[in-house]
């Protein structure tokens, strides 16, 4: 995800919709932000990244297959009961759904109950080669890029586990729990990687706005890299 991000940059392609970035009290580079009122090819006023960054992305991964949740092809999800092909069952959202089939490191997924929606994943959905999955999502703390290391076709789909986030900047990447990517004051002062830490369900990975008690497993991601 590094290298891709960074060739990106390096090729002058504007990363944040409309180049709108700026930086927060949380955030050491410039993150792009909502614009009100607004929508993309690919989004809604809460999604931060440009056309031009979410098609180069998809270029530079070279998935074998790829979904939306605004544009065609959509996704179609068996894991929550999506009518449909089953044409992109390897994708954890139904769209245009907000309903997904992850869970938290606290609350795995239950059939019917949704502790995690997909509010922050579910504007694209790349399948790779190697069957790892690579979503796209919202600006509600984000922008995110979110990995699912092994497909949502497999478990345990829980954040931390096997579902981890990446939080975007104008010009890097950082994943979830690495200083500046949430807000320490609401989080005890630190980012715990615990099945007993952090917000049990949630709509946002972060809180709204990225000011709020991170999603429990939230943290794991920059701990697993780091440790």
């Amino acid at each position: 995800m590094n290298n891709a991000y960074d060739l990106i940059v390096t090729e002058g392609v504007t990363v944040c919709r409309n180049g709108a970035s700026a930086p927060g009290s949380l955030y050491s580079n410039s993150r792009c932000k909502t614009i009100v009122g607004s929508t993309s090819k690919y989004g809604n006023q809460y999604f931060g990244y440009s056309d031009e960054f979410v098609d180069r992305f998809r270029e530079i991964l070279n998935p074998v297959s790829v979904c939306y949740s605004r544009v065609e092809p959509k996704c179609d999800n068996f894991g929550v009961g999506h009518a449909g092909t089953k044409k992109f069952n390897w994708a954890g959202f139904a769209a245009p759904s907000t309903a997904s089939i992850y869970g938290t490191l606290k609350k795995p997924y239950s059939k019917g109950v949704f502790s995690f929606p997909s509010y922050n994943f579910n504007v694209a959905a790349f399948l790779l080669k190697d069957g790892s999955v690579v979503y796209i999502g919202g600006s509600h703390g984000g922008p995110w890029i979110s990995v699912d290391v092994n497909g949502a076709a497999k478990g345990p789909n829980q954040i931390g586990r096997d579902f981890f986030q990446i939080l975007g900047f104008d010009k890097k990447i950082l994943p979830l729990g690495a200083d500046g990517t949430y807000n320490k004051s609401a989080n005890n002062g630190k980012c715990e990687c615990s099945k007993n830490a952090g917000a049990e369900r949630g709509n946002y990975f972060a809180g709204a706005g990225g000011a709020g008690e991170v999603v429990s497993g939230g943290c794991c991601s920059a701990k697993y890299l780091s440790e």
